[in-house]
């Protein structure tokens, strides 16, 4: 009989081991954020930005040199944000980004891997001059001359 209750007892904790080692697979597979783009804006920033449905406790955010390895965690932002810069960045240059919900203590699955390119020089903007409008002069002889000219 003493046998057979250490029998059931280990049974129980084994079984109980393993329910509590799924659940443990099932919160890590909660769904990863979707809808993930990577957009670069200069020759040194790329804008990420992602959605996310849940409440999320934070985002991590990973990026590499090549598409399939290589990842590092570059950033971890508050989970009330959707979108991410990456900043100082060299020119001419390829990334790939992936992110991850933070539910509490345990992370979702990493989202599709994206990519952009930091263009090879920035384009300067300039502010367009406005142009001089002549105004009629009041004599009706002669063709009128502009007097705001600068």
């Amino acid at each position: 009989m003493i046998e057979s209750f250490s029998f059931r007892t280990l049974s129980a904790a084994l079984i109980a081991l393993l329910f509590t080692g799924f659940a443990s697979v099932a919160e890590a597979r909660k769904p990863a954020p979707t809808a993930v783009t990577a957009t670069a804006i200069s020759s040194s920033t790329i804008v990420l930005s992602w959605t996310e449905a849940d409440v999320v406790t934070s985002f991590s955010i990973e990026r590499s040199r090549a598409s399939s390895r290589g990842f590092t965690r570059i950033a971890v932002v508050d989970g009330t944000l959707r979108s991410y810069n990456d900043t100082d960045l060299p020119k001419s240059t390829t990334f790939y980004y992936r992110v991850r919900a933070l539910y509490g203590g345990s992370y979702s699955r990493r989202s599709d891997v994206v990519s952009a390119t930091t263009a090879a020089f920035d384009v300067a903007t300039s502010t367009p001059t406005p142009l001089v409008t002549a105004t009629p002069a009041a004599s009706t002889s002669g063709p009128s001359v502009p007097t705001n000219l600068a």
